[in-house]
């Protein structure tokens, strides 16, 4: 896969910004740009990069990080932080996400 752009940087961010007055919109869109391309393996290589993007990057937690974040936001928990949730094993995440489910299922039901 090819890189993007010519720099060393692994985890690229966009938002949206008014041009005239540039003010830049906060808590709006975002774009993530992660170029795994860039990735070596090292702790070296995801600084700088969130704590999802790093965590994402060296396996799945990434993925059933988001998806609690996801059953949080519809269920109105509190939604955890990146950080929190990467301190928690596979296996919890993996039960946390079931249980949610559930609790989502039961709720629409």
């Amino acid at each position: 896969m090819r890189n993007l752009w010519n720099d060393k940087q692994l985890h690229h961010r966009f938002q949206l910004v008014e041009r005239e007055s540039k003010v830049v919109l906060e808590e709006s869109i975002e774009i993530h740009k992660v170029e795994s391309a860039k990735y070596n393996g090292t702790a070296e290589a995801v600084r700088g990069a969130s704590v999802l993007d790093a965590v994402g990057l060296l396996g799945q937690e990434g993925k059933a990080i988001g998806r609690v974040k996801t059953y949080q936001e519809l269920l109105g928990y509190r939604v955890r932080t990146d950080e929190e949730l990467s301190r928690m094993s596979t296996e919890q995440l993996t039960s946390t996400i079931a249980e949610r489910q559930r609790r989502l299922q039961t709720r629409n039901g």
